[in-house]
């Protein structure tokens, strides 16, 4: 598989999930889809790390899918 093929399955399997909004994900939804804690995705915002995001209004940050799934493909570890 390429890099795009990769990004349109993992976009399928997350847009397929049960969320609060079917174009985003909140901290929590997306710490239960990456399996991390919503403590280390806000550490992530913090150090400007991870997926994009939108801030609606002052408190409510929010992922979109795409991003998620651009996030995911971007950051591969090659190993031998």
């Amino acid at each position: 598989m390429n890099i795009e093929e990769d990004r349109n399955e993992i976009l399928e399997e997350i847009k397929e999930m049960e969320t609060e909004n079917s174009k985003w994900m909140n901290t929590q939804e997306l710490a239960e889809y990456i399996k991390m804690s919503t403590e280390q995705i806000e550490l992530w915002r913090k150090e400007n790390y991870g997926p994009s995001y939108l801030k609606l209004g002052k408190r409510k940050v929010v992922y979109p899918k795409r991003f998620i799934a651009d996030f995911i493909v971007a950051n591969p570890v090659y190993t031998m």
